[in-house]
């Protein structure tokens, strides 16, 4: 297994490996494709970031990715390709909810409409830190041999080198957020939403911190 930086050429796996790790598809039952979801999602988080890498496995197919970002090297030509990007998606979006690709159009804006308010309170503290991992993800099959610690210590010596004294993530009970305890995560808000998945706990979105 390989740390690589991400290039286009991954896009496709990273994509399967979202479908799989992700169930972001509940959202939209009526959708046409549910490929298309996971597209916008990815292509959103994409957007901007400062650290990309991807796992590889021998035959050089990517099974893990990190995207993150640490503020100190946010540039403006970043910014800039940030808002070029962003209006391009936004009017995929616009269309694809038009069309009625995403289901009802009342319904898929109302969902989107109610998604950014858990994600706007999830992310609510997200200034107080000057790096964060806004998306990490890794095939189960994967899982528990060491690969994705070794993928978060790669980002965690990117955030060393560029200054970052504490890291940001939000996750939910879907995903594997017991690796990040584990890992030296600290909880610092948890949240109760009828949107996140596991609605039955008391908790069941969370932000965690780690301090380098």
């Amino acid at each position: 297994m390989k740390i690589k930086l991400y290039e286009k050429k991954h896009y496709d796996d990273i994509l399967s490996v979202m479908a799989e790790t992700w169930n972001f598809h509940m959202y939209f039952p009526q959708a046409k494709d549910r490929t298309l979801i996971y597209k916008m999602a990815l292509d959103s988080i994409l957007i901007l970031y400062t650290y990309n890498y991807v796992v590889v496995d021998k035959s050089e197919k990517a099974v893990g990715l990190l995207v993150g970002t640490v503020n100190s090297k946010v540039s403006l030509g970043l910014r800039l390709n940030k808002l070029i990007r962003s209006s391009s998606l936004f009017i995929k979006a616009t269309y694809y909810i038009l069309t009625n690709r995403l289901g009802n159009k009342a319904q898929t804006l109302n969902t989107l409409n109610e998604l950014g308010k858990v994600f706007k309170r999830l992310q609510r503290d997200k200034k107080q830190f000057d790096s964060s991992v806004e998306l990490f993800m890794l095939l189960p099959s994967y899982r528990g041999i060491g690969i994705g610690r070794k993928l978060m210590d790669h980002f965690i010596y990117y955030c060393k080198k560029y200054g970052s004294k504490c890291i940001f993530l939000y996750t939910d009970r879907s995903c594997n957020f017991e690796f990040y305890e584990k890992y030296g995560f600290v909880k610092h808000d948890a949240i109760h939403n009828q949107l996140l998945p596991n609605c039955e706990y008391n908790t069941n979105g969370f932000v965690y911190k780690y301090y380098i």
